[in-house]
């Protein structure tokens, strides 16, 4: 890339701006370009590179002057200086890039591009950025600067792009949803009445609905894909959301002695801060509900994958010239499916605030009886706190008031350690048995009572379609494939 001191560049696309302003607005309609030139930079995802040649007087900067005009705090420019390698003997620009000048939210990046000479000898730009990097290495005055170099500037603009990029995400993923919304809609008004009794109707649907039933116990129950990814959930990601949890901020010395001193009021405590034990142990406990909270998330986005799946499989061919019948069949296992991970949700919730509500006086009793209990000899029912250590062997440092709020943040530790294991077993019950199993049980319950009551028509609509109304369902179903692989991918992007 050259940036000569008149050339005005800007690479746009719908959500992204890349704008280069030129140094001197000296071009054919200088007012018109002007105006045009800060309407496009007033954009919210404008990257805006203020470049200046550094034989220039920044005060007078055409660049940085536009820049701040549409962005007085900086947020989106990045100033860069060129011809460094010009500059009257004598003189440097390490003061800008270093910061201690013309200071920039995002600094200053120093660059050498190719002049007229080079580009007339037809110099590559792998030659060039050769040439550059030897001029600042060679240079002792930039040679322990790392914003300088056409590397440092393209990779400061890609964290740059990264971040407007992952600012419009939640706009394009609520599109792609509505999208799909508005799509599946019209494909549940479609239908093509075929003629045949209602009995006979309500017997096959019942029976495509029992095969469908029996696919998603057998993938639930089964390895890759199904149960293998419950598993998971359980014995990986929950551990390490709770192992991820920050007791450490709450058992802080200088917090706890904030919090002790708070809960005791005007009357501090005489032997054990009860009080202060219960604040801090709540703060702590209330943490759990955020792991608790993601596992059930977690395995409901892994049965929703089967039912997506089973409903696709083998198992359920006989349901695949049946579309409307399978998005009924689909939506109503997603309905059931997200009303049993309320009652999961509440579930593991309630467990988190039973702990908080109701704090087990004999586990703490025995964590004070097993202050300096170690004597040398292991005993398996010691507890420990979270770190691994046991009660006893917490280092005592700093005077006595700091090995107080030492001691009562070991034994808040050690409560916290006991309850931690014993969570890590219930959660995953309290999941099972509010989501897994009730998801075998029950999760085309409300279609069947929905079907039993139907009158001929809407049956006739679940099981036929006319030709019009195929080619139709299929250009939405196309639609929505594309426009849920685009949610997936979406969803997938990390930065």
């Amino acid at each position: 890339m050259s940036m000569p001191n008149r050339l005005l560049c800007v690479a746009s696309s719908k959500h992204l701006l890349l704008i280069i302003p030129c140094h001197a607005l000296c071009l054919i309609r200088p007012v018109q370009a002007l105006i045009s030139l800060t309407f496009t930079l007033q954009g919210d995802n404008a990257i805006i590179l203020a470049v200046t040649p550094a034989n220039a007087d920044l005060a007078t900067s055409d660049a940085l002057h536009l820049a701040r005009q549409v962005d007085p705090a900086g947020d989106r420019t990045i100033g860069v200086l060129t011809k460094l390698d010009i500059m009257d003997p004598g003189t440097d620009a390490r003061e800008i890039l270093d910061g201690s000048a013309v200071r920039l939210k995002h600094g200053w990046i120093g660059v050498v591009n190719r002049g007229q000479k080079d580009i007339l000898q037809a110099v590559d730009m792998e030659s060039a950025r050769n040439k550059e990097l030897q001029f600042f290495k060679a240079n002792p005055r930039y040679a322990d600067l790392k914003n300088v170099g056409m590397n440092f500037l393209s990779g400061k603009l890609s964290n740059h792009l990264i971040g407007a990029i992952r600012r419009q995400l939640p706009a394009i993923q609520n599109q792609i949803n509505t999208g799909i919304a508005g799509l599946e809609k019209e494909l549940s008004s479609m239908g093509g009445p075929p003629v045949t009794s209602r009995g006979g109707m309500v017997h096959l649907i019942l029976s495509l609905c029992r095969q469908f039933e029996e696919a998603f116990g057998k993938a639930v129950d089964g390895g890759k894909g199904g149960g293998e990814q419950i598993l998971r959930v359980f014995e990986e990601r929950l551990g390490q959301n709770i192992q991820q949890l920050q007791f450490k901020k709450i058992l802080d010395p200088s917090n706890v002695k904030r919090i002790v001193e708070e809960a005791d009021g005007y009357q501090p405590h005489l032997i054990a801060p009860e009080m202060g034990y219960r604040r801090l142990l709540q703060e702590c406990l209330v943490l759990f509900k955020g792991p608790a909270d993601t596992a059930v998330g977690e395995v409901h986005h892994v049965l929703r994958s089967i039912v997506a799946s089973t409903i696709n499989s083998e198992d359920c061919k006989n349901l695949q010239q049946y579309t409307s019948l399978k998005r009924e069949i689909v939506t109503t296992a997603s309905a059931s499916l997200d009303s049993m991970k309320e009652d999961a949700r509440k579930m593991v919730l309630t467990m988190v605030d039973m702990e908080r509500s109701y704090l087990t006086a004999d586990v703490f009793r025995d964590i004070i009886s097993q202050n300096g209990a170690t004597d040398g000899v292991e005993q398996p029912n010691l507890l420990r706190t979270l770190s691994g250590r046991r009660i006893g062997e917490i280092p005592e440092r700093g005077d006595p008031g700091q090995q107080h709020l030492q001691m009562i943040s070991a034994h808040v530790s050690a409560y916290i350690t006991h309850v931690r294991t014993q969570l890590k077993q219930t959660i995953p019950k309290a999941i099972v048995h509010c989501l897994v199993m009730q998801a075998k049980k029950q999760l085309l319950d409300k279609l069947h009572a929905e079907v039993a009551d139907k009158e001929d028509l809407p049956l006739k609509r679940m099981l036929c379609e006319d030709d019009s109304t195929m080619k139709r369902r299929e250009q939405c179903q196309t639609r929505v494939q594309l426009l849920r692989k685009a949610a997936e991918e979406i969803s997938s992007v990390s930065f």
